[in-house]
């Protein structure tokens, strides 16, 4: 026994990685993914497929009849795919409601990633867990919506306030059963302004496609357009902390965000990969897609997904997205900083990022009671000064 377990334990995180990844793919060998888990730990398989979100496609290769999967693997992936279920459930009426409020506010909302995704390119939304609804609403828009929101009971959390600090802000509201509904609200489709400038809310609402599902007012990007923001999310996700499951995370290659690319690159058609390429190209983000489309046929061996980056990836080289690519922390700061527009919104963001309200800094520093806030502000000051400069 303690042989066998150690023999287990020989099994790293990539090879379970890559092991999850041919369970779940489209024509993956099941067989031989469930033979080499079998062989790892099984709190390191389930804390792996936890992290990439796959427990519920693991149970839908399972409804397909796949076999071969230890009984372990195959449990967790059943009670995942129920919980996944019941979330479905007790959130659709709220996203509903949420997108038609927001509709007759005229704030024009957009579902973006995992929520549109799941009724575009999953056979079951289930199958797409997401831990939050994220929906952009049109310039301009964002006091109306913050509004509507709370209007509606949701609770608007503790964030950095401004219009150039950040491009987004979360709210959450208690749904049937003590289930949490969270809305992360954009007014860009990313918090880098250098990222948020592959397209606006009105370049994505021209084409948007509807989704009946949640209501005739439930709008998602397109297939250019969702193919573009999962490419770029992914990008995001390897510069800036996300949590999944309360953890702190980076890096940008979860395997549910690959089987989005991989999803959305094999439903393209002819016309549609030519128009991906000319769109990416002339957004200077050719290199930025074909990362995302190589990193998901690595996984996935997605049907023309090496050719279709290569189309991208020869495009002239220079672009601000090119240098965010390969830049480091300091260097990612300052094109942000350059891509802002102009002079007023760069002092703008300045101030908003050295000098926030009162209200923000009491919140944020409970402990420090009735201290002046001007102390709160310099010793803000200090603490980034201090990061900077390590």
């Amino acid at each position: 026994m303690a042989r066998r377990r150690a023999e287990r334990s020989e099994l790293g995180e990539a090879a379970i990685d890559r092991a999850l990844a041919r369970l779940v793919a489209d024509g993956g060998d099941v067989g031989q993914a469930g033979a080499d888990l079998e062989a790892a730990l099984p709190q390191s398989v389930l804390s792996r497929a936890r992290y990439h979100g796959v427990l519920p496609l693991i149970a839908a290769r399972l409804d397909d009849g796949a076999a071969g999967l230890p009984a372990w693997l195959a449990d967790a992936a059943r009670a995942a795919a129920r919980a996944e279920v019941a979330l479905d459930l007790a959130r659709r009426p709220m996203v509903v409601e949420a997108v038609e409020a927001l509709d007759r506010a005229g704030a024009v909302p957009l579902l973006l990633k995992g929520e549109a995704l799941a009724h575009t390119h999953y056979t079951a939304t289930w199958q797409r867990p997401r831990a939050d609804t994220d929906l952009l609403v049109a310039p301009g828009a964002e006091r109306a919506a913050d509004a509507t929101l709370v209007a509606l009971g949701y609770r608007r959390q503790l964030q950095l306030p401004g219009r150039w600090v950040s491009s987004q802000a979360s709210f959450v509201r208690s749904g049937p059963g003590g289930f949490a509904h969270a809305i992360d609200l954009h007014w860009r489709i990313n918090n880098s302004p250098v990222l948020a400038g592959l397209a606006s809310h009105g370049e994505i609402a021209a084409s948007a496609v509807p989704l009946p599902p949640l209501g005739p007012a439930a709008r998602a990007p397109d297939p250019i357009h969702a193919l573009l923001i999962a490419c770029l999310h992914r990008v995001g996700s390897e510069h800036a902390p996300y949590t999944v499951d309360g953890v702190p995370r980076a890096g940008g290659d979860r395997l549910i965000w690959l089987a989005d690319i991989d999803r959305l690159v094999r439903a393209l058609s002819a016309g549609d990969r030519k128009a991906c390429v000319r769109v990416a190209r002339e957004r200077g983000a050719g290199r930025l897609c074909a990362a995302g489309i190589a990193a998901s046929a690595a996984a996935f061996a997605t049907p023309n997904a090496p050719e279709l980056a290569r189309e991208l990836s020869d495009a002239p080289c220079g672009s601000a997205l090119d240098r965010y690519l390969v830049a480091g922390p300091r260097g990612r700061e300052w094109l942000d900083f350059r891509a802002l527009p102009g002079a007023r919104a760069r002092l703008t963001f300045l101030r908003e990022t050295l000098w926030p309200d009162a209200a923000y800094l009491r919140a944020r520093e409970p402990a420090a009671g009735d201290a002046p806030i001007l102390k709160l502000r310099l010793a803000r000051i200090a603490r980034g000064l201090s990061r900077r400069l390590r």
